[in-house]
């Protein structure tokens, strides 16, 4: 009885000390993970085949910031000479968030935010052109 009841006590305070996040919560965090992941293999899909690949790939629509974030699974998929369906690009990309800091997630969780738009703002769109002088 009494080693019954030091169990559950140990039980009691290792869940004590771990942290809680409620189902509904750790739901929506993934739900919305799948869908940032998702819109930026959408941004990726130059062609919008639902297939990416070093050759048919466009990276305009990624920060500096994502494309550091990202340059690993697309080196290696330009290095493998692989193409990827959304599927195969969620399975990476999720194995790489995981290892990812706060920060490198909140980038992730902001693609394509419209609150910048609502808050006033202005994105600016700059095109520079050079001059070639000869």
């Amino acid at each position: 009885m009494k080693q019954k009841k030091a169990e559950e006590e140990r039980t009691r305070k290792e869940m004590a000390n771990k942290p809680y996040v409620q189902v509904r919560s750790a739901k929506l965090t993934d739900k919305l993970e799948n869908e940032k992941l998702a819109a930026i293999f959408q941004s990726l899909d130059s062609d919008h085949d639902g297939v990416i690949s070093a050759a048919k790939i466009s990276i305009q629509e990624l920060s500096i910031q994502l494309l550091d974030v990202f340059t690993p699974i697309l080196q290696d998929m330009e290095k493998r000479e692989l193409t990827m369906n959304v599927e195969q690009f969620l399975e990476a990309a999720h194995q790489r968030y995981r290892g990812l800091t706060v920060y490198d997630k909140q980038a992730i969780l902001d693609f394509k935010k419209r609150s910048r738009a609502k808050e006033g703002i202005i994105t600016p769109t700059f095109k520079a052109r050079l001059l070639l002088l000869t």
